[in-house]
């Protein structure tokens, strides 16, 4: 992951942002010439920065006129196009719920909320069209969307229990649902073959495993307390993984390419 830089053309980022930069010596070099290497896009984020709000996912639809959609830590949505060029609230009807994801999927901004159901956002009159059925599961500790192969899935990690703290062994209930746009209702996934989703803070992209070196496909990644787990939806097993960025062997010149 790569940004801008005042001091350099590019520097490089965390992909999983919650996950604190290793400090061991020698983990990464000082230069880093993407010549060398096979660069591949992954996934477009965008972030915003107010002194007084704190966000936690922003998408942009680049379709006119465009529209810039914010998801605050609360729960609470906020949307602006370059036509009405004000913040707009989008709220349920019901006051408990809260969102939980938003994603950019065939065009158009879809929410996921507290209760499992998608909405996509009409770009006319900013109203919200309910696109997916309510799954009724207004628990769990996070929800997340991902695009994958043109399907929208949803992630839903209802528990994590720390088994260990010190040993850092954990224990997890995720399940994965398809959602099926032809007929209108969820499918649950037991799996997912070579494909992994990979949930971070700020986007959710899918990967598949045979291209990428030390990934494991079936398999979910994911931050929790500054570490990365990796859940196997195979056999239900949580583990601890290394980060995805630096890779372990992404400057082992046996894979450079």
């Amino acid at each position: 992951m790569v940004g801008e830089s005042q001091s350099a053309p590019l520097r490089l980022l965390n992909p999983l942002p919650s996950f604190p930069q290793t400090r061991e010596k020698n983990a990464s070099p000082k230069v880093l010439n993407l010549v060398n290497f096979r660069v591949v896009e992954l996934v477009e984020a965008f972030t915003l920065w107010h002194p007084n709000y704190f966000f936690r996912k922003v998408v942009v639809l680049s379709n006119f006129p465009c529209m810039v959609c914010v998801m605050c830590v609360d729960g609470k949505l906020h949307v602006c196009t370059t036509e009405d060029k004000n913040w707009n609230i989008m709220d349920l009807d019901y006051n408990e719920t809260r969102y939980r994801d938003i994603i950019i999927h065939k065009g158009h901004v879809y929410i996921l909320d507290s209760k499992g159901t998608i909405f996509w956002i009409d770009p006319s009159s900013l109203k919200l069209v309910q696109y997916s059925p309510s799954r009724y599961s207004d628990y769990g500790f996070r929800k997340e969307m991902v695009e994958c192969n043109g399907s929208l899935y949803v992630v839903d990690i209802i528990h994590i229990q720390v088994l260990h703290i010190q040993e850092r062994k954990f224990e997890a209930c995720i399940e994965v649902y398809k959602l099926d746009e032809e007929w209108g209702r969820w499918e649950n996934v037991k799996n997912l073959g070579d494909v992994l989703f990979v949930l971070g803070n700020n986007y959710n992209f899918s990967l598949s495993a045979q291209d990428y070196y030390g990934c494991k496909g079936n398999c979910i990644y994911f931050a929790f307390r500054n570490t990365i787990l990796c859940f196997s939806l195979e056999d239900s097993k949580l583990e601890l993984h290394n980060p995805l960025w630096p890779c372990p062997t992404l400057f082992n010149p046996k894979f450079n390419l």
